[in-house]
This record gives structure tokens, C-alpha cells and sequence, in this order.
């Protein structure tokens, strides 16, 4: 699924991290970010370190400076902090920054675990993420949910050897979904969602080829996800559905792989990348949630990947990965004004809006 394509591409983050990220909570500090801000990871000063930038390319500014590490920012919910990962002290763990780089604080110590794919709950409360621990000869991931105290990390999934990623959030903040890989299926995965306090599960999807990468729509009422269609030339295509499990519709999209779904903060259009199925590039495009209007993005020689919505949705952020260089550009939701906001040297990538933004 995407993470893997993602990153294998980027090189953003030093592999010694494998790019260990988390979302943390913490309330107060911080001045009031400016609209139209991005944070993302560059490793133009020599090794990955955490950055903001205007979505006009200007107000570049490194946020760690630290030998160490940093990577994968990702804002708290009133845009005044960001929370990242390092491994100044010799395992990934969270720490959290005012949004100018002010009062660093480091939340986590569990050299044992690495707590990755973070995500805000909606009301703030809570920070579901991947948390990765050696299990016998290999390693094994489960959602797990972070306290905002940055005292407690508590596995939703498990103890068995799943590996449960992707988690998203309900907009009401009541429950979790998340792919999951069981035992038994060689590594297929399928979507499961479980309450965000604990509790049963329930599986979500039943694709015969697998499914994952769940986003559910601003208002909860729509879920959004990659299927494998099960054929000789079977690919990772898009569903759209009721969150419900109803009304179910397969996208119809150009021949090709389709991955990181997003969906625009009105819920009326979603994005995504589409990978050639034999040569080519990897292209933007967006299309209403019944499969119509349509519209390439992007066209160009690099690969275009991971598109996020800006608050207003009046923009989207990407990675282009060209050249052996990935920078972080912006494009409108129509598809002008494609806008190059990194240059020189070093990779850049992970871009995520700032919530005023």
C-alpha cells in the first residue's frame, strides 16, 4: 500500500529512523501560526530535521537544528505546537515544539517501541498511532492510543502478531479505523474499526483481494479506501462507500494503482495518486466521492505523490520526486498555479497544512 511506495521514494527521513513519527497533544505555549503555513522534513542541512514554509515559498525556517534526526512533524489541532520524532536520545521518540521551535519537550520513553503513523482525534483528546515493538524474530504494529500527558501509551489491537496500521479517526472522536493484516491471509489486509476507549472490534470491509488506507469524509457519513480487485491484472483501485458499509462504488479511474486518498474539508471532492500500471509517472488527480467529474492534477516527468488539502481547500500540497530530489510543491484544487516551495539541495517531503491554513 502507499506507505511503502511513499517512503521507498522519498528518502526523507535517515532509514536509521525508518521514519518514526507521532502526533502528541499538549495544551498551551506557542504564539498564533500564521494562515497558509506547512510544516514538512528536509534533510537539506545534512540530516533530516523538521521546517515550515508559507504556501507562497517564503519564511523557510528550520525549526530542531539538532546532529539527531528529526522527522514527520504534524500540527496540533489549534496549530500553536507540532510534535515530531527524534533520535537524539538513541531510540525514536516524541517530542513537542511550539510552532516557532520554542519550549521543546520530549513525551515519550519507551526505548522498546516506536509509535509512527500519528493522528489527532478530532476533539483533541487523544493521538492514535502505529506502535512498532519487537515480537520473537520479527517486529509487529498495532494501534495504540497516546494520553496528551505523554505518560501513557495504551494498545487498542492486539497482543497478537497482526499488523494493524493507517489508523483514522471518526469525526466524532468515538472510534478508530484501521487495516489490518491477520494471521492466515497472507498478508492481506482489510478495514476494522475499534472504539477509541477500547472495546470490540469490527471489520469493516470484505474485499476478496484486500483493502486498507481508510479516510472517512469531514462529516463521518462517507468512507473512502484502496481495494485490490482480484484478476489477472489486478490493481489497487478506489471505493468509495457509506460508513455504514452500504453503497459501495468503485471509482472508475485510468488503468493504474491508486493510493493516498484525501478528502477536500467540504467533503464534495477527494484527491489521490494514481501509479501507471506499467511506465509512467505518478500523477494527482481529484473526482466528486459518485465517481464524476473527474480531473488529472498533475501532469509532469517526476512523480507527483500524497496529496493534502489545504484547510480551505482551496489548495493542495505534494511531494514531486524528480531527479533523484523530492520538493514539496502547492497546486490549486482546479489545477493551476502548480507552485515549486522547496529548492536546492536535500530531500523534502511530508508536507501537512497548518489548521488555519
Amino acid at each position: 500500500m502507499s506507505r511503502n511506495y511513499t517512503i521507498g521514494l522519498l528518502a526523507v527521513l535517515a532509514a536509521a529512523v525508518a521514519a518514526v513519527v507521532v502526533v502528541v497533544l499538549v495544551t498551551g505555549g506557542g504564539g498564533e501560526p500564521k494562515p497558509g503555513t506547512l510544516a514538512f522534513t528536509s534533510t537539506r542541512d545534512g540530516n533530516a530535521e523538521v521546517y515550515t514554509i508559507r504556501s507562497d515559498g517564503t519564511e523557510l525556517v528550520n525549526l530542531t537544528h539538532d546532529l539527531a534526526n528529526d522527522g514527520q512533524p504534524n500540527w496540533s489541532p489549534d496549530g500553536k505546537q507540532l510534535a515530531f520524532v527524534s533520535i537524539r536520545d538513541g531510540n525514536g521518540e516524541i517530542y513537542v515544539m511550539n510552532a516557532d521551535g520554542s519550549e521543546l519537550k520530549r513525551l515519550t520513553k519507551s526505548p522498546a517501541v516506536n509509535e509512527t503513523a500519528p493522528m489527532w482525534s478530532p476533539d483533541g483528546t487523544k493521538i492514535a498511532a502505529e506502535c512498532t515493538r519487537q515480537a520473537g524474530p520479527g517486529l509487529v504494529t498495532h494501534v495504540c492510543v497516546i494520553d496528551p500527558d505523554g505518560g501513557k501509551v495504551r494498545d487498542l489491537t492486539g497482543p497478537d502478531d497482526d499488523n494493524d496500521e493507517y489508523p483514522t479517526w471518526a469525526p466524532d472522536s468515538s472510534e478508530i479505523l484501521y487495516s489490518s493484516a491477520r494471521s492466515g491471509t497472507g498478508g492481506r489486509y482489510e478495514i476494522y474499526a475499534v472504539p477509541a476507549a477500547g472495546g470490540k472490534e469490527r471489520k469493516v470491509t470484505a474485499e476478496p483481494g484486500g483493502s486498507g488506507e481508510p479516510v472517512l469524509s469531514p462529516d463521518g457519513e462517507q468512507l473512502a479506501f484502496i481495494g485490490h480487485t482480484v484478476s489477472k491484472t489486478g490493481t489497487w483501485s478506489l471505493y468509495v462507500m457509506g460508513s455504514d458499509g452500504t453503497g459501495k462504488l468503485r471509482i472508475p479511474t485510468p488503468v493504474g494503482r491508486i493510493d493516498a486518498p484525501s478528502w477536500s474539508p467540504d467533503g464534495k471532492r477527494i484527491a489521490f495518486m494514481r501509479l501507471p500500471r506499467t511506465k509512467g509517472n505518478a500523477d494527482l488527480y481529484v473526482v466528486n466521492p459518485d465517481g464524476s467529474d473527474l480531473v488529472q492534477l498533475t501532469k509532469s516527468a517526476g512523480d507527483d505523490i500524497t496529496p493534502i488539502w489545504s484547510r480551505n481547500g482551496k489548495e493542495i500540497a505534494f511531494t514531486k520526486l524528480r531527479d533523484q530530489e523530492s520538493n514539496i510543491y502547492v497546486i490549486g484544487a482546479d489545477g493551476e498555479g502548480e507552485l515549486q516551495l522547496t529548492k536546492g539541495t536535500g530531500q523534502n517531503g511530508g508536507p501537512v497544512w497548518q489548521p488555519n491554513g
